[in-house]
C-alpha cells in the first residue's frame, strides 16, 4: 500500500446525505492519483465507510471474496447504489422537509458571522443561502421548491428572496441582500413582537377597561327601559326629530275575540295617518337608513356598543326608533325583515313571542324590528313606487343616519303580525301615542 496519507473520504449511504455517483468518482480519482493496487483500493474503500452507517452495514454483509476483490466490490456497489444512472429526484414535499431539517434558519442571528474551519468568515444568512442552493443542486431538487421554501422562512428572508424562481436566482438574491435594510427590518420585527407580547400580557392580567364597562352599563340600562307610552314622559320637540308623548285619552278601544288575536279599529299596524301611498316612501327611507347587525365577535360587539352610545346621545334614551333613526341591532342577530323573531332577533321559531325562550334583545330594538316589519309588509310588492321613492329620498341624504347597501328584503319572508306578537293591544298603544305626538309637534306623515 502506498506510504502517502490517504485523503479523508466519508460515505454513509444515506440518500439525503451522500450522492453515490459523486463519491465513487472522487474515490476512483484518489485511487488513480495514489497509484493504489486492487487490494489497497478495497482497504481504502472500507476505511471511508462511517461506522454503523447503512453503507458500513451493507459492506459487511458482502462475502469476504467480494470485499477483497476490487472488480467484484465495484459491481456490488453499482448494483446497490445504481451509480450508472442518475438518482431519482426527490418529491417536492420530501425535499422541503429535508432542506428545513438540514439547514434550519431563524431571524435571530442572521447577521452574525459563521466561522467555519478553512473558510473565510461569512454572514450567517449568506452561508445558509449558499448551503441551501448547493444541496438543492446536489439532490436534484426541483426549482418549484424555491417558492415553497420562501413561505417557511422569516419575513426578512422572504423579502430578500423576492421573485426568485430557480436555485441560482435564489443564491444570487441571498448574496446580493442589503445588510442595512435587513438590519432595519429585523429591528422592526423584534419591536413589533415585543409590543404584541406586552399587549397580550396586559389583556390577560387586566379586566375590562373603564370604557368597556361604561358601554356595557349603558347597554344594560337601555335593555331595562320600557318604551311603552306609559313610561315615557311628555316631551316637546326641540328639533326636527319626532318626540313621543303619552297616549291620548281618546285612544280607540280594543276588543278581544275567542277565536283569534286582538281586533283593532285602525285596521293595521303603523303610524296613524299613513295611507297606502305613503308606505313606499317609508320603505325607501328604511332601505336608505337600515343597517345590518355587526358580527358576534369582540370587534363587532365593540362597534355595537359605540353605535348604541351614539344613538342614545343623539336621540335620547326612551326615544322610539323609526325608519329615519334605526336602532342598532344586537351582534350576531338577523337583519330586519328577514323573517326573524322580534323578541330575540334570531331565526323565526314559530308561535308568538311569548314562546321564545332565547335571550331577548333590548326593548328598543324589539320595537324597531316590529315597526320595520310593518313597513315592509304594508308596502307589499310595489317595486316601482319604492324605486321612485328611493330615488327621491336619495337626493337628500342629510338625515341619513346609517347606510348599508347590503340590506335586502324579500316580501312574504316574515311571519304575520298575529303569529309574531299575538296580542296587538300594546302596538295599538304605540300607534296612538305616535298620532298624539305628531299632532303636538306639528309633524305629519312620513
Amino acid at each position: 500500500m502506498a506510504s502517502a496519507p490517504l485523503p479523508l473520504l466519508t460515505f454513509t449511504g444515506h440518500r439525503n446525505v451522500d450522492e453515490p455517483r459523486a463519491f465513487w468518482h472522487k474515490f476512483f480519482q484518489t485511487c488513480v492519483q495514489l497509484r493504489l493496487d486492487a487490494k489497497s483500493k478495497c482497504e481504502y474503500f472500507a476505511s471511508t465507510l462511517e461506522l454503523d452507517s447503512p453503507a458500513y452495514t451493507w459492506f459487511h454483509t458482502l462475502p469476504t471474496a467480494t470485499q477483497n476483490d476490487y472488480d467484484q466490490l465495484k459491481a456490488a456497489y453499482e448494483t446497490k447504489y445504481r451509480t450508472t444512472q442518475k438518482p431519482d429526484a426527490m418529491p417536492d414535499d420530501d425535499a422541503l422537509e429535508y432542506l428545513e431539517k438540514t439547514f434550519p434558519v431563524a431571524a435571530t442571528g442572521l447577521l452574525e458571522y459563521d466561522n467555519k474551519p478553512n473558510e473565510p468568515a461569512r454572514r450567517r444568512y449568506r452561508s445558509w443561502g449558499r448551503d441551501i442552493a448547493a444541496a438543492a443542486h446536489k439532490q436534484r431538487i426541483d426549482s418549484r421548491v424555491v417558492s415553497m421554501l420562501k413561505k417557511r422562512v422569516p419575513k426578512v428572508l422572504q423579502e430578500v428572496i423576492g421573485k426568485a424562481s430557480s436555485w441560482d436566482e435564489f443564491a444570487d438574491a441571498i448574496e446580493a441582500a442589503d445588510e442595512e435594510r435587513m438590519k432595519t427590518r429585523l429591528e422592526e420585527t423584534a419591536r413589533i413582537e415585543r409590543v404584541e407580547k406586552q399587549m397580550e400580557a396586559m389583556m390577560k392580567n387586566q379586566g375590562p377597561s373603564a370604557r368597556e364597562r361604561e358601554l356595557e352599563a349603558l347597554i344594560r340600562k337601555m335593555s331595562q327601559i320600557s318604551v311603552t307610552p306609559q313610561s315615557v314622559p311628555p316631551r316637546v320637540a326641540a328639533n326636527t326629530q319626532t318626540q313621543y308623548a303619552p297616549p291620548s285619552q281618546q285612544q280607540p278601544p280594543t276588543t278581544r275575540t275567542q277565536s283569534g288575536p286582538t281586533q283593532t279599529t285602525n285596521g293595521g299596524v303603523g303610524r296613524a295617518g299613513t295611507t297606502p301611498a305613503d308606505w313606499p316612501a317609508r320603505l325607501a327611507a328604511l332601505k336608505l337608513n337600515a343597517r345590518n347587525p355587526h358580527p358576534d365577535t369582540p370587534d363587532g360587539k365593540a362597534a355595537y356598543y359605540n353605535d348604541v352610545k351614539r344613538w342614545a346621545e343623539r336621540y335620547g334614551v326612551g326615544t322610539r326608533a323609526d325608519e329615519h333613526k334605526p336602532y342598532p341591532l344586537t351582534p350576531g342577530t338577523r337583519p330586519i325583515g328577514s323573517g326573524e323573531c322580534w323578541y330575540c332577533g334570531r331565526d323565526w321559531h314559530g308561535g308568538n313571542q311569548s314562546a321564545c325562550i332565547a335571550t331577548p334583545v333590548p326593548i328598543a330594538e324589539k320595537e324597531w324590528r316590529r315597526l320595520a316589519d310593518s313597513i315592509l309588509k304594508n308596502t307589499g310588492t310595489d317595486t316601482t313606487a319604492v324605486g321612485r321613492a328611493l330615488r327621491q329620498a336619495a337626493k337628500d341624504t342629510t338625515n341619513v343616519n346609517f347606510v348599508d347597501d347590503t340590506f335586502e328584503w324579500q316580501p312574504g319572508s316574515s311571519p304575520t303580525f298575529s303569529e309574531q306578537y299575538g296580542d296587538a293591544s300594546e302596538w295599538n298603544s304605540y300607534t296612538s301615542s305616535s298620532t298624539h305626538a305628531n299632532a303636538e309637534s306639528g309633524e305629519g306623515k312620513v
